[in-house]
């Protein structure tokens, strides 16, 4: 499914609807204005000017190790992390309130971050929303949780409770293994989406540990070609990028909360407005179509305006037209969508004189006849919610 310039997987979508996905951000998600917070590798360089003790190439490359170094010589750590992220000045952008947004529009809202900010709770706030705060290592149980998980702690907690070193990821992820716990839960239970993260940040290669290579686990990135996703055990979901902005991240997202949060009569509208325009070219409004096309209630919205040959010929390429000659579809509503179907083509088309010979060839043609067989279908559901 398109939202703007986003290609969002089925699957993703459907997994929305049935309450079961998880939304897990992080570092990259705080860096636009007006949050300007940093990525883990600028923390560390901006808590070792505050200790004095510059970072080498090397130590950037694993900035945890430097952290607990200087936790050896005593150097209160967790305090300067606390101080570098805690910026007066740190507000929500757009990418924390499309977050937000996404998630409490679908039941069960659940969001993991590995940020120590507060900006997700604060957009909650603002906007009214009453969300559950867990911050670690006080979690919740991994398969059974809705709100904001705080999954390497949170500002407001004592310093010491973040993790932020080699040590503290030691204890998080193997010897006390409370993250690990968590996440091996979750990820049994839920479809992830993850936002703001690279392959090589530090805090992905610690969660690798918590994932398999199977599973329903996708990342927003505009590094989709990386084939350390697959390592990760990761399907990308490409956006692009224009200089520096992550902008189309931010619009892919708010439209997608924006259509699930849709009515009837705003889908109704919307339908109406495409299909007197001729089919579409555009990638969101046509994958739009095509989900309405599978929707049993707004199929009719479809037929009720969709009229001359061009819209049964963009119809019968679409999945959804095969079922016609099914009359014994698995699922209610595959029955109820190739019964508005067969009536549209009935009524506008097979008995209307100068439509009937393209509908009559075309369904005589299609691969479904009797002689040729049948294809496999795919199985549509609703994927912008039950509105």
């Amino acid at each position: 499914m398109w939202f703007r310039e986003v290609e969002v997987p089925d699957e993703l979508v459907e997994a929305a609807t049935e309450g079961k996905l998880v939304l897990f951000v992080g570092a990259g998600a705080s860096l636009d204005k007006p949050s300007n917070l940093p990525n883990f590798a600028d923390l560390v360089r901006d808590v070792g000017a505050r200790a004095h003790k510059k970072p080498t190439d090397r130590d950037l490359e694993r900035p945890d190790v430097f952290l607990g170094d200087l936790a050896d010589l005593q150097i209160e750590v967790h305090a300067l992390v606390a101080k570098a992220i805690d910026k007066p000045s740190s507000r929500p952008n757009g990418l924390h309130e499309a977050i937000i947004d996404l998630a409490c529009v679908y039941p069960n809202p659940r969001v993991v971050t590995t940020n120590y900010d507060l900006h997700l709770e604060g957009v909650s706030r603002a906007k009214g929303l009453d969300l559950e705060v867990y911050s670690a290592p006080a979690l919740p149980v991994g398969d059974d949780f809705t709100g904001v998980v705080h999954l390497h702690g949170a500002l407001g907690q004592p310093p010491r409770k973040l993790v932020v070193t080699d040590e503290d990821f030691g204890h998080a992820y193997l010897r006390e293994a409370w993250a690990a716990r968590f996440l091996d839960r979750m990820f049994s239970a839920f479809s992830v989406a993850f936002i703001g993260y690279s392959h090589g940040d530090v805090v992905m290669q610690y969660l690798a540990r918590s994932l398999g290579r199977e599973g329903r686990r996708f990342v927003f990135t505009h590094d989709a070609e990386s084939r350390e996703w697959r390592r990760l055990g990761l399907r990308p979901v490409r956006y692009p990028v224009d200089g520096s902005s992550h902008l189309a991240l931010v619009d892919g997202l708010k439209r997608w909360a924006e259509l699930a949060a849709w009515g009837r009569l705003a889908h109704r509208r919307r339908i109406g407005e495409l299909v007197r325009n001729g089919p579409p070219t555009i990638p969101e409004e046509v994958s739009y179509l095509e989900q309405a096309l599978g929707h049993p209630e707004r199929v009719r919205y479809f037929t009720e305006n969709a009229r001359g040959s061009d819209w049964l010929l963009w119809a019968a390429n679409r999945p959804e037209f095969d079922r016609l000659s099914d009359p014994k579809a698995p699922a209610e509503e595959d029955r109820t969508v190739a019964h508005a179907l067969t009536a549209w083509v009935v009524d506008q088309y097979v008995m209307n004189e100068q439509e009937s010979p393209t509908a009559l060839r075309l369904l005589r043609d299609r691969p479904w006849s009797p002689s040729r067989g049948r294809p496999n279908g795919r199985t549509r559901s609703d994927s912008l919610g039950g509105r």
